[in-house]
């Protein structure tokens, strides 16, 4: 584990840059809570329209983090109000937020419309629409991709969401989180990325609200078990010692958040240790995140 307080490999005009209270905390859990506690401080600060610096750190001023907690992402809020809420009982909303993730763009899915009635060509026309006026089409906070397929992007994307539709078994109301990924990660271009986001989403609908592991279930990814690596000083491959592990972080970690930091479930835990792992590569001088903020004016 990382535990010096200035490492010699970095140059002082690094240090100089990025000095922060984390750089002084030897236990990387202790830097792991200064980076939640800060950054939900950011949250609650924008949120209630104070001007900015809304952090002294300037790591977190000048570069692009997540949420402490994913229902308080853009994204996220626009899909809770605008599609999750209104058709909270719907029992094909596993489809509609396959949908809803894979474009990840609320002016697109402004456009196309709650899938209640699954229509591709009209689909894709509205999103090729969008696309010839220049205007953005899908997310940039995920790598959404073609497969490697020749043509249009758009038409391969709704072409992926017209056969995932038709699986013969997808998520149920009274499927557990990890079932239902399992189940989601058969779907067509649906890796376990994907699938956890979809998770997370019908677990605030009735799909999969009542979920025995609702609060204690999160997917492992390149990051976050980078961001784990880096707290307990080992990698961690198998995904029940994931979740295990996870929880047991949680535990230690929770006396050490400020109030305003609500209980995490695992998938927020999860969420936090990859974006730890960023935090921790800038602050120590191994790379830099690759979307900037203007945090600080």
């Amino acid at each position: 584990m990382r535990t010096m307080l200035l490492r010699s490999d970095r140059t002082l005009g690094e240090r100089a840059a990025y000095a922060t209270p984390a750089e002084r905390m030897s236990r990387p859990i202790d830097r792991l809570a200064y980076w939640i506690n800060e950054r939900q401080r950011i949250t609650d600060s924008r949120a209630i329209g104070e001007p900015k610096p809304w952090t002294a750190d300037p790591i977190l001023q000048q570069f692009k983090f997540c949420c402490v907690q994913r229902e308080d992402d853009r994204v996220t809020k626009w899909i809770e109000t605008f599609w999750r809420r209104p058709n909270h009982d719907d029992p094909q909303a596993w489809f509609a937020m396959c949908a809803a993730r894979i474009i990840n763009w609320p002016d697109t899915l402004l456009a196309i419309g709650y899938p209640k009635r699954w229509n591709p060509a009209r689909t894709a026309a509205k999103m090729h629409e969008r696309a010839n006026a220049g205007l953005q089409v899908f997310t940039g906070a995920y790598m959404v991709t073609s497969g490697g397929q020749p043509g249009s992007k758009i038409d391969y994307i709704v072409d992926t969401l017209s056969r995932t539709r038709t699986m013969t078994d997808p998520p149920r109301r009274g499927d557990t989180l990890a079932a239902a990924h399992a189940k989601l990660r058969n779907a067509p271009g649906f890796g376990s990325f994907m699938a956890a986001q979809v998770v997370a989403d019908l677990k605030h609908m009735e799909l999969l609200e009542d979920a025995a592991d609702w609060k204690d279930w999160a997917a492992p990814g390149p990051g976050s078990l980078r961001g784990l690596a880096r707290i307990i000083g080992k990698r961690v491959n198998n995904p029940t010692e994931f979740i295990e592990t996870l929880m047991a972080l949680r535990e230690e970690l929770m006396p050490m958040l400020d109030s305003h930091v609500d209980d995490l479930c695992l998938q927020d835990m999860q969420s936090c240790l990859c974006e730890f792992d960023k935090y921790e590569r800038t602050l120590w001088g191994e790379g830099r995140p690759r979307s900037r903020y203007a945090g600080a004016a």
